[in-house]
């Protein structure tokens, strides 16, 4: 079959198959623009108590899950507990740096930061009903 396009003829396979290169190169050049950044939320408020877990990306917590291990390229790992922020991230070597309440960021956690990621992290396993008694 042949298509006469002002004085042209185009082959029908060939029309479908520039079609069918246009759609593929538009459905990859939309796909790489989405960010895809898939975000996470969990909110607990009992009592007085308030948390507040955000997450992004690829989050590896180690094996005892007390602390994180590893978190992808543009991921982070966000927590408040009432007063308390705790916000973690890859820095552009891969390696781990904290932000504790605003402050100045660091590579070490003090004891009630890591209290309060050890609780997050309970209570991430908590909703995905990976609990550990």
């Amino acid at each position: 079959m042949y298509i006469f396009v002002s004085g042209c003829h185009i082959s029908f396979n060939i029309m479908k198959h520039f079609l069918l290169t246009i759609i593929t190169t538009l459905f990859i050049i939309f796909s790489s623009s989405c960010s895809n950044k898939h975000k996470t939320t969990i909110v607990v408020k009992e009592n007085s108590n308030y948390l507040r877990i955000e997450y992004s990306g690829t989050i590896v917590f180690n094996n005892d899950n007390t602390g994180i291990m590893h978190i992808s390229p543009n991921g982070y790992f966000k927590c408040k507990n009432n007063e308390n922020k705790l916000l973690a991230e890859s820095n552009k070597q891969g390696r781990l740096i904290y932000e504790v309440n605003g402050n100045s960021p660091t590579s070490n956690l003090d004891e009630s930061s890591k209290i309060l990621l050890i609780k997050a992290i309970k209570e991430i396993e908590k909703q995905q009903g990976k609990h550990r008694s």
